[in-house]
Parts: structure tokens; sequence; C-alpha cells
């Protein structure tokens, strides 16, 4: 039986006391059943029993309402990408975390990124398998109280309306074919971005051997397009072609040539000033 795709992540971490904290319970699965929607591969989070604690969380809707999910399922033939909040929540502890992540079955030209809104930085999961950041406590050390333990349903609180999770997992199918820098032909050479990263506006410099109808479109990395920025026939020769981003949060995005329709592109970053 083929396995189900997905990203399975872990959460530990360590006091300036020695005291630990850990939780191994949160997937990203991508099912042939599953839908976009709530459904039976999904699963809500449950409150941890023990006085000091910490949780790994997706945060995913149910019913119209926000909910702490363990497992968030979506189709497999998924389709542009999407986003998935997470959430660290801790209570009783501070120090420093790490979450680390393991992933199977997952198509081979799928883009996956961890971007921590805390600080901006993004990390692309296929390149390291953990990321360390220090976390401060929610709240004290509290006791479950003999009622609480007694509860079967131990499920822990809906977000906060306007609550901000501290990080997003994006996932990014590429559209139409891709073509790699090695793989672009002698007429067309798109050449790197200047600068890169950049905090303003970027310059994009191609070259073309012959007169072609040329089109540059901007993509983020859920697989939407933010930006056409030329769509006409142009000369042969050396051409440049600014991009400054407007109200566009910080990240990594994707510079898209297409030259009589063949697509060529190029990665960026983009930091907020």
């Amino acid at each position: 039986m083929e396995e189900t795709p997905r990203i399975s992540f872990r959460l530990n971490g360590r006091g300036p006391g020695g005291e630990t904290v850990t939780d191994r319970a949160a997937e990203m699965v991508f099912g042939e059943e599953a839908s976009h929607g709530w459904d039976a591969m999904d699963a809500t989070k449950l409150r941890p029993l023990s006085d000091r604690w910490a949780t790994l969380s997706l945060v995913g809707q149910r019913g119209g309402r926000s909910v702490y999910k363990a497992r968030e399922s979506r189709p497999r033939n998924l389709k542009g990408g999407l986003s998935i909040p997470l959430e660290v929540r801790t209570r009783g502890f501070s120090g420093t975390m790490e979450l680390g992540w393991s992933m199977e079955g997952l198509p081979e030209n799928w883009e996956l990124r961890l971007t921590d809104r805390l600080n901006g930085r993004q990390i692309d999961l296929r390149s390291r398998d953990a990321y360390e950041f220090e976390q401060r406590a929610e709240g004290p050390v509290t006791r479950q109280t003999e009622g609480e333990l007694r509860r079967p349903d131990l499920q822990m609180p809906a977000p906060d309306a306007g609550d901000q999770p501290r990080f997003t997992l994006s996932v990014r199918v590429p559209v139409g074919p891709q073509v790699a820098e090695e793989e672009t032909p002698e007429s067309v050479r798109l050449n790197p971005m200047y600068p890169n990263p950049f905090s303003s506006s970027t310059t994009i410099p191609f070259e073309l051997s012959e007169n072609a109808h040329v089109r540059i479109t901007v993509w983020n990395t859920i697989g939407a397009k933010v930006a056409t920025l030329v769509d006409r026939p142009m000369e042969i020769g050396e051409h440049r072609q600014t991009w400054t981003p407007s109200n566009l949060p910080q990240g990594i995005y994707r510079i898209m040539l297409e030259v009589d329709g063949r697509p060529f592109s190029r990665p960026v970053t983009y930091i907020n000033p």
C-alpha cells in the first residue's frame, strides 16, 4: 500500500535549570480522501496533564471556528499551494526550544518552508531538519485539579480572536513546467537579481538573442501571483526590469520570466525595510 505523504513535527525544550518539555503530536498529512475542510483524518489537540508543558499545534478550522489541531489533512493532489499557521504554547516553561520535522512520501518538486513571524526568518524544510528559538512562559506552573483529571475531553481551548501564531508552514506546488538554470537555452538568459536579498527594490537582468514576447511575473511561496511586471513584445539584447514590492510581507518570492511561453525562474528574498 502506498504511504500517505506527511510532515511530522516534534518539539523539545530545555530550560536554564535543566527542566525539559517535549511534544511529538503534530503532523500535516496529504490523503486521497482528505479535503480542505474538516474530515475524518483531522484531529484536535489535547491539553497536557503535566504541570509544566509546551505544545505545538497546527491552527485550522472546524465548524467555522479556529481550533488547535494535532493533525491537519489536505488533498493529496494539491494545486498551487497553501499556508498553515503553527503555534507553540507553553505553561510554566521558558528556555531554548527545538522544532524538528521529518517528511515521508512528499513529491520532490513541492517547496516547503517554515516562517518564524517573530524575526522574519524562513527555513527550507528540505535543507535541514530542525530550528532553534527562545520561548518565554505564557503562565506559571499550575496544578491540574482532580475534576480536570477526570474529564474525558481535554482539548486545547480555541485560539484567541486575532491571535497571530508564531510560525507558518508554506507548501508550494510549482505551476507549469520549471526550467533549471543550467537548462536555460542560449537564446534566453535570466541572470541573478541584484541586490538579493533586498529591502526596497531589486533589478532583474535578462538577455534575449531574438525578438520575443516577454512576460515577467512574481509569485509567493504558496503559488499565488503577486505582481505582473512586463507583458509585451521586446527586442533582442540585454534588458533590466526593476521590482519594487508594494504592501507585501517579507519573504522569498520567485521571479518568473516567460519568453514566447517558455518559463524560466529564480528566487529572490525581500526583507521589509
